[in-house]
């Protein structure tokens, strides 16, 4: 490989890099999460979820074998509500999707945060944060 096409390449991973660091530092009053597709095998999914000024929160969901879109969000749901606690509102956003939001009664300090995947350990499962 030439130079100027190995440097390019270079220049083109950490322009990508750092996109992908903004995006996923970027802060939100809302999220939603969306499942597509069954699980082909048993694993975990993994999340980080970061408040405004607060400490980065990994919150993990357990997956078994043959598990349909709708029961994984449903269970991405219930891991979330119970780590976030009265300070977010967790709910689902369709049968497929989980909606997570600042609490609007939480008026003494900001509500916005970021969300990411840390990892997908799951088999023919995709997961995608908006």
């Amino acid at each position: 490989m030439s130079r100027s096409i190995l440097s390019r390449t270079l220049v083109g991973l950490v322009f990508a890099s750092v996109l992908f660091a903004n995006a996923a530092s970027a802060k939100h009053d809302e999220s939603i999460i969306e499942v597509d597709n069954k699980s082909q095998g048993a694993g975990e999914i993994k999340f980080k979820f970061t408040p405004v000024g607060g400490e980065p929160q990994e919150i993990k969901v357990g997956i078994i074998e043959k598990m349909q879109p709708s029961e994984i969000a449903r269970d991405i749901m219930k891991a979330f509500d119970l780590a976030l606690g009265d300070d977010y509102q967790v709910k689902m956003k369709s049968d497929q999707s989980v909606s997570i939001e600042g609490n609007p009664k939480v008026k003494d300090r900001e509500i916005k945060f970021a969300i990411a995947i840390a990892g997908v350990d799951v088999p023919g499962v995709s997961v995608v944060i908006k």
